[in-house]
């Protein structure tokens, strides 16, 4: 349920994206997990990605996490490892806690990380 009325997907995408067109880091982020998800908006993988970078490029720690979620899984993206690990590690390095457990989530079980 929304606050002081009823939710609305739509129309709570289009004022994150006016918000993101503004520059707002927070809502180009939330853009991001409305296009991943299909929330209010046709699921876009692509266009996600893209919000995610702009915002993580401004130092936005959820965008980073979520760039380096988008790089490990290739969602929106080629999978790249280690465009996963340098987005997480900036991600936590900006205090994302859950940049941590992705981390160790990829040293422990990817194959594709050289030690």
């Amino acid at each position: 349920m929304g606050i002081g009325t009823s939710v609305n997907r739509v129309k709570a995408f289009e004022w994150y994206e006016k918000a993101a067109f503004g520059g707002s880091v927070a809502a180009q982020c939330n853009c991001g997990n409305c296009l991943l998800e299909g929330r209010g908006v046709k699921e876009n993988v692509r266009n996600a990605y893209i919000w995610y970078r702009k915002a993580a490029k401004s130092r936005y720690h959820k965008a980073q996490h979520m760039l380096g979620y988008c790089h490990e899984y290739g969602v929106g993206t080629l999978l790249d490892i280690h465009q996963a690990i340098i987005w997480d590690r900036r991600a936590l390095k900006n205090g994302n806690v859950e940049a941590k457990t992705s981390l160790d989530h990829i040293f422990t079980f990817s194959a594709f990380v050289e030690f």
